[in-house]
């Protein structure tokens, strides 16, 4: 990726990849946590109503960070909407209460919060790379997100094996039998297109990128 000239995902480089491309914010924080070198997420959090408004796995986390999952007001996040930036540990908060501890890197931007949560301090620090609470795969961890049949908030601690999301609780379907979108964004050039622009049902870059 271009705007990250061979470096590692930080949360200032969200905001370049949108200028740099067509893509939406959004669109931008999923390729630029394809990049993350450790178990992470690429965030875009509301510091008004205190809430995840996307965020964006990175390929080697497990589990998804659900849209308006809500952060409570000491959380380390919205340091960084009083002091304009803020590295340090922060933790994943999931909708059922569940946390994991991790890095953080996170930066303002207007009026939102954009962040890089990883596993590794990999863009450096004074003190000792060691979080307070280490994460673990020991304890059961839960998988949060919006159910993309219903759009209901919900949350468990088994994925379905073929799909990768939990069963919604208020529906009772997983992600199984969602239709495929008719776009979706090129990780060559950054631009949303039509799924007639790409060679097969599977491919990640369209025919003008090959």
């Amino acid at each position: 990726m271009q705007v990250l000239a061979g470096n590692r995902p930080e949360a200032r480089h969200l905001r370049q990849l949108v200028a740099a491309s067509a893509g939406s914010l959004e669109a931008c924080a999923v390729r630029l946590a394809e990049h993350l070198p450790a178990n992470g997420y690429v965030v875009i959090a509301d510091p008004v109503r205190r809430w995840i408004q996307f965020a964006s796995p990175s390929p080697s986390a497990p589990y998804r960070w659900g849209r308006r999952t809500a952060l409570p007001e000491q959380h380390p996040l919205w340091h960084a909407a009083a002091t304009g930036a803020v590295r340090g540990q922060g933790p994943v908060v999931w909708a059922s209460e569940g946390r994991m501890n991790l890095w953080l890197d996170a930066v303002v931007d207007r009026g939102l919060v954009h962040a890089v949560f990883s596993e590794t301090r990999y863009w450096g620090g004074k003190d000792l790379s060691l979080l307070d609470e280490a994460p673990t795969a020991a304890r059961p961890t839960p998988i949060s997100g919006t159910c993309r049949h219903c759009d209901a908030d919900t949350w468990g601690y088994t994925a379905c094996p073929a799909c990768g999301d939990v069963q919604c609780r208020s529906c009772g379907r997983c992600g199984c039998g969602v239709p495929r979108p008719a776009t979706r964004i090129c990780t060559a050039c950054n631009l949303e297109k039509g799924k007639a622009q790409f060679p097969t049902a599977t491919s990640r870059v369209c025919r003008d990128c090959e």
